[in-house]
Order: structure tokens, then C-alpha cells, then sequence
């Protein structure tokens, strides 16, 4: 019997998002790996993807981490499990939820106030998949 202990939280973090990454790929299960463009960003050009799966016990602590190692302006890291979603913003961590829309709103409306595009902060489609895919 698997206990809620051993869930794993999936989400995707971009490579170059992450100002240094010493003290996260260890901690986290890279299950999957892509090169993308960034929605209406292509100039910019290719990003490595990684989906990822976090232990339940890890989960805080590792958001929390990413949040202080995320470039500023424009990137975010997250993660679902059971129609939560949390996000580790440059700096904050926020959580929203499927059946709390003020919650989806706040934190989409917060990562347009740092820089991150209105298109890339539909949080709803990560909800049951969180690989985007």
C-alpha cells in the first residue's frame, strides 16, 4: 500500500531557469527531458525542459530553494499533485488549488506583476497534467 508519503509532486523546471542550480537536480527525479521554445518568446530560443517528480516530504523544501536560485524577471517553476498546484517564483512560493479559482487567479496575476507572460501562466492546464503534455 503506498502511502501519502511516497506521492510525487510532477512539474517541469527549465535548466536555464535557475541562476545556479548546486542543491536541486539531486533532489528531484528527472523523468523525462525536451528542447522548447517558450510560448511567443521563439526568439529567444531553445530551452531544456525537464519533467520532474519530487518526493512529498521534499516538496517545500525544494520549492523554497529553486525560489532563491530562479533568474528574476520572467521564470517560475511548478509542481502538481491530487489538482494542487504550488509555484516557486523568483523569491516566493505560492500554492493554489482546482476548487479555489481566487487562488489560480492571485498567483497568475503575481507572476504577470514580476514579468512572466500572461500566455505561459495558465495554471488550469497543469491540473492532471502536470508535464503539459
Amino acid at each position: 500500500m503506498t502511502s501519502s508519503r511516497d506521492v510525487k509532486w510532477r512539474g517541469v523546471l527549465i535548466v536555464e531557469s535557475l541562476q545556479h542550480d548546486r542543491g536541486i537536480w539531486h533532489r528531484v527525479e528527472v523523468t523525462g527531458r525536451s528542447k522548447q521554445r517558450l510560448e511567443n518568446e521563439g526568439s529567444r530560443g531553445e530551452f531544456t525542459f525537464c519533467n520532474v517528480e519530487v518526493a512529498d516530504k521534499d516538496v517545500d523544501s525544494l520549492l523554497l530553494t529553486v525560489a532563491a536560485r530562479l533568474q528574476a524577471p520572467g521564470w517560475y517553476f511548478h509542481l502538481e499533485r491530487d489538482r494542487v498546484i504550488k509555484v516557486a517564483y523568483p523569491g516566493r512560493v505560492m500554492e493554489m488549488s482546482a476548487s479555489d479559482p481566487d487562488s489560480i487567479r492571485d498567483a497568475r496575476r503575481y507572476g504577470v506583476s514580476i514579468g512572466i507572460r500572461l500566455e505561459q501562466l495558465h495554471f488550469e492546464r497543469f491540473i492532471g497534467n502536470p508535464f503539459d503534455q
